[in-house]
């Protein structure tokens, strides 16, 4: 083995490496404070509702939102041409009026199934939170499935409109504008109560029994209420229109009893939705004259101008209560508000509240110009984090500078997931103050997450996304122009060593070249901090090394790296500092120089023979080793990487005192001369 290769393999006893330690490097000076290029929302609002009708295409969504509009369209026509051959005109007209507004409202809440699998299951698979973590506003998300859910109603009118006039004169005598606005109404009161229906949900499988459940429940409630209203006070027929299938019931029963019946007045009779009967609240079933032969068989409507106006009432109603229950529902992730957040001065009055807080105590101004001073890029005070009585975050204080690669470094459990989901705003801080590129992590949340991205742990993925796909959609929520973009792609692809997978599907890679790619999707961009949670997990050692050299070549970049790790070796080789965490608090921070003499005892150089070594092998290779560092000490074996365990036997570990460092290149050229005649080699830490 080469002399490189030994200083390479030389290692702390807590698995340090010589070579960096020796060549340290310097971090860069402090860089001016970048902040990340902002997409347009024309731009974000573009790539959400692409990505929605691409998603919902491949998966079959679109057909089985359409579908049930058709179907229920041709029920609907059918039994027209059944009723039509009736020959008793009064029963045909009324079987029209009632029974054809119910496969009506079969046709729109068609929708609402639909529209509840799709946003829960974005949920469910993760991709909502991590789109938020990138940057998309909660507004802009809804407003993407707005987007998305009207052109689905577009289709669905278009079908059901068609069939009505075209199939069958069920609505011909109506004004085609108002049935149009009445079906859009309906469709969006739908999609606006599936979007309430939705923040109570995680699971596909739930939301979906629960669905299909409230869909018919809903059907037979507005049915029902048909018959009870009838006869009731007008203040009932308000409060039953806050349902929405009582509100589509009442508007196309008004639709139909129009179409069916008739409106008469001193210039004539009149049949239809028009502008004359939007407001009529009565039909007789034949032609009257009003004053010399009134109407002998009334029946009494909620006139369809009511009916619009209730939607509409609805629409702006759900869409407040989806907006605030988003607000103030705490689900499995993300930082839910007060119940009353939306009465706090506050929000009311956000200028007056920033003028206050611009107002800063002593303290607090003593720390904002101590991050200004230090080029802080992210600072944690006392952060506390508890779950359900168990502390995970225990009053931890950081600090990381710009332009810094920082590592978290402890076991399982230590708290370092946990930090890092406080910091982005994965789960909410139960005490302490983060701030991030300058941002408050508590009071500007959304500014956070346009300077930062991450790559989580648990890879999540669209199932029916190319790996370029993801990329260029994250990329695209990153600010990252569309000419640039599929250079960039491969660039970091190429870089992480994985450009051939480009074209495949996501859902094919394996684990390790998941979490390449979304180390790929972190990098993506020029957000200043970049959060890389165990971001080797599952990698082969080619791959870490791949990704080792990436961010090493990133230091000049400006951008600050925090990464967790199990790996000290990982740490060492990246971290220009690094903290160690074991149960929530920090137990150390600092430079790998300043760690290994305050707490380590040195270096571990690992030296495997050919077969186990006797004793006068063991006894040679000690003295050579004395010969330069005379306080070196032998280590177990058994302490040795849990990789080399099936030949620990012929390893010998040896403990180099760090104090004794400027000896250890003339120890390492006589180890290497020796290799040869000895049988041996210098193992790796």
């Amino acid at each position: 083995m080469s002399h490189a290769s030994h200083a390479s393999h030389a290692s702390h006893a807590n698995q340090g490496s010589v070579a960096e330690m020796a060549l340290m490097p310097q971090l860069p000076e402090p860089a001016a404070r970048l902040l990340a290029p902002q997409p347009s929302n024309w731009n974000i609002l573009k790539t959400m509702l692409k990505k929605h009708i691409y998603v919902a295409r491949k998966r079959r969504r679109l057909l089985t939102s359409v579908w049930p509009a058709a179907l229920y369209c041709v029920i609907s026509v059918i039994l027209y041409h059944v009723f039509d051959s009736l020959d008793v005109g009064v029963v045909r007209a009324l079987l029209l009026a009632l029974i054809i507004p119910f496969y009506l409202v079969l046709a729109v809440m068609g929708a609402l199934q639909c529209a509840i699998v799709e946003i829960v299951t974005e949920k469910e698979s993760k991709m909502k939170i991590t789109q938020e973590i990138y940057g998309l506003t909660a507004f802009m998300y809804w407003l993407s499935w707005g987007a998305y859910f009207f052109l689905v109603a577009l289709i669905c009118m278009v079908v059901i409109y068609a069939m009505l006039t075209l199939a069958a004169p069920v609505v011909a005598k109506s004004s085609p504008l108002l049935v149009l606005i009445l079906l859009g109404a309906s469709y969006v009161q739908q999609l606006e109560f599936a979007a309430i229906i939705s923040i109570f949900f995680n699971k596909v499988q739930t939301a979906s029994a629960l669905a299909s459940a409230l869909t018919i429940a809903l059907i037979f409630l507005g049915e029902g209420m048909q018959g009870w209203l009838r006869d009731e006070p007008r203040i009932w027929w308000y409060l039953g229109s806050l349902l929405p299938s009582v509100n589509l019931f009442n508007g196309f029963a008004a639709l139909m009893f129009s179409e069916a019946l008739y409106y008469c007045d001193a210039q004539g009779c009149y049949q239809g939705m028009t502008l004359k009967t939007l407001w009529v609240s009565e039909f007789c079933v034949t032609p009257y004259r009003p004053g010399s032969a009134d109407c002998a068989t009334k029946f009494p409507v909620f006139s369809a101008g009511e009916s619009l106006v209730m939607i509409l009432v609805d629409i702006c109603l759900y869409a407040f209560v989806a907006w605030w229950l988003e607000q103030v529902w705490q689900g499995d992730f993300g930082r839910a508000k007060p119940w009353l957040f939306c009465l706090q001065p506050a929000y009311m009055c956000p200028r007056r509240s920033r003028e206050r807080r611009s107002f800063t105590s002593l303290a607090q101004q003593d720390h904002l110009n101590h991050l200004a001073e230090n080029d802080v890029a992210m600072s944690i005070r006392n952060l506390r984090k508890v779950f359900k009585g168990k502390v995970a975050v225990d009053g931890m204080d950081l600090e990381v500078r710009r332009g810094e690669i920082f590592a978290l470094l402890g076991h399982n459990g230590a708290g370092k997931t946990t930090c890092m989901n406080c910091v982005v705003g994965l789960v909410p801080m139960t005490s302490g103050d983060a701030t991030v590129n300058g941002f408050d992590v508590r009071t500007d949340l959304d500014a956070v997450r346009r300077n930062i991205s991450v790559c989580p742990q648990d890879n999540p993925l669209y199932n029916v996304f190319t790996v370029r796909q993801h990329l260029m959609f994250f990329a695209s929520l990153r600010g990252v122009s569309e000419q640039l973009q599929a250079a960039k792609v491969m660039e970091v692809l190429t870089a992480l060593g994985i450009p051939e997978k480009v074209d495949d599907l996501c859902t094919s890679l394996s684990g390790g070249q998941k979490r390449r790619l979304w180390v790929a999707t972190a990098l993506l961009g020029e957000t200043p901090v970049v959060f890389l949670d165990e971001p080797t997990s599952g990698m082969d050692p080619s791959s870490r090394r791949q990704l080792w050299e990436l961010l090493l070549r990133m230091r000049t970049s400006g951008r600050s790296i925090i990464f967790t790790t199990h790996y000290l070796e990982e740490a060492d080789v990246l971290a220009d500092r690094k903290a160690v965490l074991a149960r929530g608090k920090v137990q150390a921070c600092g430079t790998s120089r300043d760690l290994k003499l305050q707490f380590g005892l040195g270096y571990n150089l690992q030296v495997q023979f050919t077969a186990a070594p006797g004793t006068s092998d063991l006894q040679g290779l000690l003295s050579l080793i004395r010969k330069h560092v005379p306080s070196a000490a032998q280590r177990v074996a058994a302490e040795s990487s849990p990789s080399l365990s099936a030949v620990e036997d012929s390893i010998v570990a040896v403990t180099l005192p760090y104090q004794e460092v400027s000896k250890f290149g003339p120890m390492l050229i006589e180890l290497d001369g020796c290799k040869q005649a000895q049988k041996w080699a210098v193992a790796g830490p």
